[in-house]
């Protein structure tokens, strides 16, 4: 009886999961602006494939290696359910996600509740874990909301992390806290490489306090050893991608421009403590009645904490979450500040709309359902009381059950017909598009990070800040992009120079860009370069143009191309120096040249030191791509990160295998104890 009740209340969660899903998407797919990933059957495969396995990536415009292994989890996710090839993919991703952290949340509140029905009680849980997060990240100007998805992962696997850390400080016997060590060890391993740098110190600082806290709601010597092991297996089960990712991000915090950016954000993204403690991020007339319905739901547990510490815990996180996610508006403002401005690594803090509001959607989740549960319990008339709280929590999150102010589009079909044209044709080539895209791309069906490289299977060079790999690559961009908003015939030469170093073989422009006015203009330029561009597909508002160049993305010279700059090339047919070289690609990461005749072989990709090559006397960088000083006729140019991302593979089987160890021992144990008796 009791396990068909139970199965009863995950039917009921799994139900609202499905409908809420269904009501979010509205038959779309949910773009949140800088997340960098989709399922759809119309985005290609090999880009997940090239980016796990192959440790390349292409975006910014040729960036090439990258160390990608840590983003399994969630780009391995998105490659799962991609692999479908089914337009309702991403729905059934988002569905397990959220019934997994529903599931558990429902775990996690149920020994609270002091009043439980059968269907009532899950709907509230389901409702207010799946709404008010959402809630916080409307901005109601109909721009964006959230903005990456891996906090869509982080909060639907916070909930089993919270309900096992909680096992381990309940269990009273050491033999079987193993078994909660070994599942914390395998979340632990997961929920860092998902997180990554990017949301990092708000996860250890919520674990931080969250250990600490459970240690004190739950005092005995035993936990003491969670209060220094826990930590432990948290650092290591993070150390195949911790130790090797703080070079990077220590460049980064270096880097003053970027620390000056940083704080602009910290203080711009500053709200009212009154409104983030009460669930909303951006105030406005609409949301007014929505914001009366709240108070007294978030209300409620305040005011009967003093009657259960377990309550009183949570509120006590609750109240913290909220200060941080005020920010400087906060009663601890000052305090934030300074950490700010002393302490590097609290740049993570940033965007607390992005790092921290999440963190206090979950501990709502826990507070609501139980603070309404002691209402509900004071009255006789539980059905009908526990009916209107269910009602008052629907009203309450109204916007976000909706969903209202999410980034939710619709693939138009000139769009799809573009990639699909471009997709279709074979070899390594790259495509160049205009307008610039500067930051985000708005146009009338998404704004975000513009889509193009996520549904092209070939670079493309979309300029802007996020796409350019080096310095000589944003040079590049701006050059090729005056000389066809200008048309200058003397320039030709120069042009198709330019178009040739960086291998283009398409050229796409994107009519549908907001503010872009001077579509005809750009057009009426390439019909002018009849040399260089032809008309190749109109899907209007997007146009193709083949460019009349021939590249490659290996080019060989015996001429000494070491001082050859990017001035030079307004005066030499670059054509006539370099040629095409034929090769062989074994992978992305991986290609050889069997009979080389030249003295220096040119790869074009962003110039890094992980690309080395076999019988090369030197490495340089030739503009912005790799050159090569070569003495054989034998080359192969390999990308390191390769062999780095498959050393981090190892790693990560390594800690799952110790995980899964801690689960089981504690039954061998047993077992081997039994077998000797």
């Amino acid at each position: 009886m009791q396990s068909q009740r139970v199965r009863q209340d995950y039917m009921v969660i799994l139900a609202y999961v499905i409908l809420q899903i269904v009501i979010w998407l509205k038959g779309g797919l949910w773009y949140g602006g800088d997340q960098g990933t989709l399922s759809f059957p119309y985005v290609p495969e090999s880009n997940f494939i090239n980016n796990l396995f192959y440790a390349t990536s292409n975006f910014p415009f040729l960036s090439g290696p990258t160390i990608s292994a840590p983003s399994i989890w969630f780009s391995g996710a998105f490659a799962l359910f991609n692999a479908l090839r089914f337009y309702y993919s991403e729905y059934l991703l988002l569905i397990l996600l959220f019934f997994l952290g529903a599931s558990y949340m429902y775990k996690i509140v149920t020994p609270y509740l002091r009043y439980r029905d059968n269907v009532i009680t899950p709907l509230i849980v389901s409702i207010v874990y799946m709404t008010n997060w959402a809630f916080y990240f409307s901005d109601y100007n109909g721009l964006a909301g959230i903005v990456i998805l891996t906090n869509v992962f982080l909060y639907s696997l916070f909930p089993p992390l919270i309900y096992y850390l909680k096992k381990a400080f309940e269990e009273t016997k050491m033999l079987s806290k193993l078994r909660y060590y070994g599942i914390l060890i395998i979340l632990f391993c997961i929920i860092g490489g998902i997180s990554n740098f990017a949301n990092f110190g708000e996860i250890v600082g919520f674990l931080g306090i969250l250990i600490v806290g459970l240690f004190i709601f739950n005092r005995s010597k035993i936990n003491l050893i969670n209060l220094f092991l826990i930590p432990i297996f948290f650092i290591l089960a993070n150390a195949y991608w911790l130790f090797i990712t703080v070079p990077t991000v220590n460049s980064f915090l270096n880097d003053s421009s970027f620390l000056q950016l940083s704080y602009q954000f910290f203080v711009s993204n500053s709200r009212p403590f009154a409104y983030v403690f009460l669930g909303i991020f951006q105030v406005s007339k609409t949301l007014i009645p929505f914001l009366i319905l709240t108070v007294p739901l978030i209300l409620i547990p305040f005011i009967l904490a003093y009657k259960d510490k377990n309550l009183l815990f949570w509120v006590i996180l609750y109240l913290i979450s909220a200060t941080f996610a005020s920010n400087l508006d906060s009663p601890f403002g000052e305090v934030y500040n300074y950490l700010f401005l002393h302490f590097k690594y609290f740049v993570d803090f940033r965007t607390p709309t992005v790092a921290l509001f999440w963190i206090q959607g979950l501990i709502l989740s826990i507070i609501i359902p139980v603070g309404l549960s002691y209402v509900i319990n004071e009255f006789n008339r539980k059905k009908l009381t526990s009916l209107l709280f269910l009602l008052l929590a629907i009203l309450a999150f109204f916007p976000s059950v909706y969903g209202q102010g999410l980034a939710i589009i619709h693939v138009p079909n000139y769009f799809i017909k573009t990639v699909s044209y471009i997709n279709d044709e074979q070899g390594n080539f790259n495509v160049y598009a205009i307008p610039q895209s500067y930051l985000w791309t708005q146009t009338d069906w998404y704004y975000g990070v513009n889509l193009l490289p996520l549904f092209l299977n070939k670079p493309v060079f979309i300029g802007g800040g996020y796409d350019y790999a080096n310095p000589a690559l944003g040079y590049i961009y701006h050059l090729i992009n005056d000389n066809l908003f200008t048309y200058n015939a003397s320039n030709i030469t120069f042009l198709r120079n330019l178009l040739f170093i960086i291998n283009v073989k398409y050229l796409v422009i994107q009519g549908d860009v907001e503010g872009f006015v001077f579509e005809s203009r750009y057009i009426s330029n390439l019909e002018n370069y009849t040399q260089l561009f032809s008309l190749a597909s109109n899907f209007t508002p997007y146009y193709v143009y083949k460019v009349k160049v021939n590249s490659s993305l290996i080019l060989g010279t015996n001429y000494n191309i070491s001082n050859l700059t990017l001035k030079d090339l307004r005066y030499i047919n670059l054509s006539q120096i370099l040629h095409p070289i034929r090769y062989y690609e074994v992978n992305p990461s991986l290609y050889i040249i069997v009979n080389n005749t030249y003295k220096y072989v040119v790869f074009l990709y962003a110039y890094n030191p992980q690309f080395v090559v076999t019988n090369s006397t030197s490495h340089f960088q030739f503009i912005y791509a790799n050159a090569y000083a070569v003495n054989s006729s034998y080359v192969e140019i390999v990308n390191k990160d390769y062999y780095v991302n498959y050393k981090i593979y190892f790693e990560i089987i390594l800690t799952l295998i110790v995980g899964v160890i801690f689960i089981f021992v504690e039954k061998l144990i047993r077992r081997l104890s039994f077998s000797l008796l």
